[in-house]
């Protein structure tokens, strides 16, 4: 056959099999438009072409798995915001009282507007820019706190009965994602615990993009001035994986596995090592990493590390157990995009840390448990009051005002599963998550049916804390193996 014959036909089966796919895809495209028209055109109930797309999204994703989502508007945003760590707004930390509804000031950011305005704990916000909040949900309230840095807002609120204006601008809002055990006059936070100023104390929040500078920071001043140190990874849901391996880095001597990346076919496509000449910390320094039922993905990935290489005494709750890594993908020109579910990462000594994974295998046991003998059961109730002390207590030292008053906690009134779920927002993943305290967030973490329980935190006993304190003061230093 001449060769010219043989070229043409060779070209037409491939423009053939292009044709075919744009055909196979664009059916789809049509259904999807035809469907789209009728419910626009027959539908009892009107919806815009805008809300029936994003459902249409949204279903489109929850086949998928769990962590999977369409990201869109608001949803685009508060990622961006929880990653970057930075936002136009006024540096107001709020929360929300269920009965009656009502949204209030629990404190003002040490030298941002909403603090140099005047607003105090307590205050309840009435309206914003003249508008009332009235039924309007607390999420949509606080977007219209936050915007563009540089333009004027006013919070109308109430304190003790009175109703007050505060006019301010907004700027560039931070939130350190590292914290320590007490904040200074200096501005500062203290890394080491008050009464043990030999054992430090270091808390990880989240894992955003300016973890790694504020944690290589806080080692810094460490080192040479503490005997051990506690990580407190309680409450942490999670962030960037680039993050979380570059903490287990500053920590660990070099060549020693990190974490590894698999497929679905569980092929490993990537395994990271430790690269520091020496880490910043020195090894002789014995850790004391701190772990709850609500530390996740990232942090499931430091706590498992730093175990696994004897690098560290994990105390505490077994994890919760999310072992899979999201890639978001922008579309739509970047004014949306899509959270998917990519790989899944495995420790270094080889287990999966996820929990469905355990459960198609027939496992028991998923996440990181606490180490032999170290394991501190507590009720829903405990846990819940040990997140609330630890946040509660930051907010209080940041704003100068070390004395506590009588809370009722909120209790979810749940079954332990659902509890779970709503607290460690299992949406979240070693991409990002947002901070559980974040400044303009509503603080909404332990559900909406009221209990009495009150707590004094100025007597209250953390006790993994207390038990990762009493385990530092009777520990020698000691040395973690090389690499081979």
């Amino acid at each position: 056959m001449p060769l010219r014959n043989l070229l043409i036909i060779v070209i037409a089966a491939v423009l053939s099999v292009a044709c075919y796919s744009v055909a196979a895809r664009n059916r789809y495209a049509n259904i999807f438009a035809e469907a789209l028209s009728v419910v626009e055109d027959r539908a009892l109930q009107s919806r815009s072409p805008d809300d029936l797309f994003d459902a249409a999204m949204d279903g489109l994703v929850s086949k998928l798995d769990r962590h999977s989502r369409y990201l869109h508007d608001d949803d685009l945003d508060n990622f961006q915001t929880s990653i970057d760590q930075q936002f136009g707004g006024i540096g107001v930390f709020v929360g929300r009282d269920e009965s009656p509804a009502k949204l209030f000031v629990r404190a003002a950011f040490p030298g941002s507007p909403a603090d140099l305005a005047g607003l105090e704990p307590g205050d309840i916000i009435t309206a914003i820019d003249g508008t009332s909040l009235g039924e309007e949900k607390p999420d949509d309230a606080i977007k219209r706190m936050k915007g563009d840095v540089g333009e004027p807002v006013k919070l109308t609120v109430s304190r003790n009965g009175e109703s007050m204006n505060f006019e301010m601008v907004r700027e560039v809002i931070d939130v350190p994602s590292v914290r320590g055990d007490r904040w200074l006059a200096t501005g500062e936070w203290k890394f080491a615990v008050e009464n043990e100023p030999k054992i430090g104390y270091v808390r990880i929040v989240s894992f955003g993009k300016e973890t790694t500078k504020e944690f290589r920071s806080t080692l810094e001043q460490l080192e040479g001035n503490i005997e051990s140190l506690i990580i407190d990874l309680r409450g942490n849901s999670g962030g960037l994986l680039d993050c979380a391996i570059e903490l287990c880095d500053m920590l660990l001597p070099s060549e020693l596995d990190i974490v590894s990346i698999r497929t679905r076919q569980r092929e490993i496509t990537q395994r990271t090592y430790s690269s520091q000449t020496a880490p910043i910390l020195s090894t002789r320094i014995p850790i004391v990493v701190l772990i709850d039922r609500y530390s996740a993905s990232a942090s499931e990935i430091m706590a498992g590390c730093l175990q696994d290489h004897g690098r560290a005494t994990l105390i505490g709750e077994q994890t919760w157990g999310k072992g899979t890594v999201q890639d978001v993908l922008p579309i739509e020109r970047g004014e949306s995009a899509l959270k998917l579910t990519t790989s899944s990462y495995w420790r270094p000594s080889g287990k999966n840390i996820d929990r469905d994974f355990a459960k198609e295998d027939g496992a028991t046991e998923w996440g990181v448990q606490p180490d032999a003998g170290y394991e501190v059961e507590l009720s829903e109730l405990e846990a819940q009051r040990n997140e609330y002390y630890r946040s509660e207590y930051e907010l209080r030292v940041l704003t100068g005002g070390m004395k506590f008053p009588d809370v009722l906690l909120k209790s979810a009134n749940k079954t332990d599963e659902n509890r779970k779920t709503d607290s460690v927002n299992v949406d979240s993943d070693v991409q990002q998550v947002p901070p559980n305290e974040s400044i303009e967030s509503p603080d909404d973490s332990s559900g909406k049916a009221p209990s009495l329980a009150p707590i004094d935190p100025n007597n209250y006993q953390d006790k993994p804390f207390q038990r990762a304190l009493d385990f530092l003061k009777s520990t020698k230093p000691a040395t973690i193996p090389q690499a081979a």
